[in-house]
């Protein structure tokens, strides 16, 4: 089942293994998160002596039952994350600093703002921040689940002051993802963020690379087609947070808690965010004359790749 996830992700970028060695993904040195629960894997756990998310059944103090999409990632790229640059907090919004309250925790966190500015007085303060390394940015959510906002206005505005002055201290290579659903405030969220991320591109210098993972078409190719990625059950929670019994089968779950995703789908984001890096580095390639020849044998190929796995 993981293999056939895997191909299917992989598939939607399929040119990008048809295109020249010298076209695949960027080496980066190494990684710095800023971000909510979503790319939390241990500051809010270390906030409170190790009380929240309990573990288990939540899983060494992230907020799934796995590794998260940042670290799916990272063994993508051939990295490890390294504690000290994950400035990700759950409970975070997009602003200079939030409130996580949530099973009697009631802790003040630091919004994607405020990790900037730690990221800032911390290591940007000793050393100009490496350009070989990757930013990623992935908040928004709390701002209109838990904030009640309906207009997205302040949330980008504030991602997009995030990545300004990340690239303003140095950093050249940064990941922002969008937000999954398709309802208003969030499908308004994602138009104007992919807007305002495409003026940036256009303002910043030149060497600063701004990538959007557009995670919510990932979403929607999902709830159009579960079966095809192995999910059975795409509503009902994995994990009952009441008597924290756990399913027989969290790998067929979308959500583990009702708020957050399982495992299995931080890694098809993560192998998501890989194929995207990878393409907008084939988008200024050329491509070689064989490439035309060779894109219906691909097609072929991962057809055959997927009835073999289905």
């Amino acid at each position: 089942m993981a293999i056939n996830k895997r191909i299917l992700v992989t598939g939607f970028f399929l040119l990008s293994f048809l295109l020249p060695v010298r076209a695949t993904a960027a080496t980066f040195s190494e990684m710095y998160i800023f971000g909510d629960s979503l790319s939390d894997t241990g500051n809010v756990f270390d906030a409170t002596g190790g009380q929240f998310p309990p573990s288990p059944p939540y899983f060494n103090g992230r907020f799934s039952n796995g590794l998260l999409w940042v670290e799916y990632l990272a063994g993508n790229l051939g990295l490890e994350i390294e504690p000290q640059n994950n400035f990700a907090f759950a409970g975070a919004g997009t602003g200079v600093v939030g409130q996580l309250v949530e099973e009697g925790v009631n802790l003040p966190v630091p919004g994607v703002l405020g990790q900037v500015n730690l990221f800032t007085n911390t290591i940007a303060a000793s050393q100009p921040p490496n350009p070989n390394a990757l930013y990623t940015i992935w908040a928004g959510s709390n701002e209109y689940i838990f904030g009640g906002l309906t207009d997205p206005t302040r949330p980008v505005t504030e991602l997009s002051q995030a990545v300004e002055s990340l690239a303003t201290l140095g950093a050249r290579n940064i990941m922002v993802v969008n937000l999954l659903g398709f309802e208003s405030p969030i499908t308004d969220h994602n138009s104007l963020l992919a807007d305002t991320l495409a003026q940036l591109n256009q303002s910043l210098d030149s060497n600063v690379n701004i990538t959007l993972v557009d995670v919510n078409s990932l979403f929607s190719q999902i709830v159009a087609q579960p079966a095809q990625f192995g999910f059975t059950n795409l509503t009902t929670p994995c994990l009952d947070r009441n008597t924290r019994t756990i399913c027989n089968n969290p790998e067929e779950f979308f959500s583990w808690d009702g708020l957050h995703p399982t495992t299995a789908v931080h890694q098809l984001v993560g192998d998501f965010a890989y194929e995207t890096l990878k393409s907008k580095q084939h988008e200024s390639v050329p491509e070689p004359t064989s490439v035309l020849g060779l894109f219906a044998l691909g097609t072929l190929g991962m057809t055959s790749l997927l009835k073999r796995h289905s």
